[in-house]
């Protein structure tokens, strides 16, 4: 969890010659460039950090997966975790 506690950029080419990676620790060491289409929105539940958390706030990949995952099965933790981090919130009505 370095990257996150050290505040480091997620493209150091040092990141790129980390090999035998599960899924889950190569979205972990770079969620920008990671291919979402093996993400498993489910993987928020481990990462469930405030500093990890923050960092990964806004990212709109995740929070397509994230809000298509509640949908198909509502699960209390990962809406908790939608509405905190990645849902855009509506301005209010004038």
């Amino acid at each position: 969890m370095s990257p996150y506690v050290l505040d480091l950029d997620f493209n150091l080419p040092e990141f790129k010659s980390l090999l035998n990676l599960s899924l889950f620790e190569s979205w972990l060491m770079n969620p920008i460039s990671f291919n979402y289409r093996y993400f498993k929105p489910y993987w928020l539940k481990a990462t469930n950090l405030p500093i990890i958390m923050e960092r990964l706030k806004g990212n709109e990949n995740i929070e397509r997966a994230l809000r298509s995952a509640i949908i198909q099965s509502f699960d209390k933790e990962l809406a908790h975790l939608y509405f905190k981090y990645f849902a855009i919130p509506i301005s209010p009505m004038p």
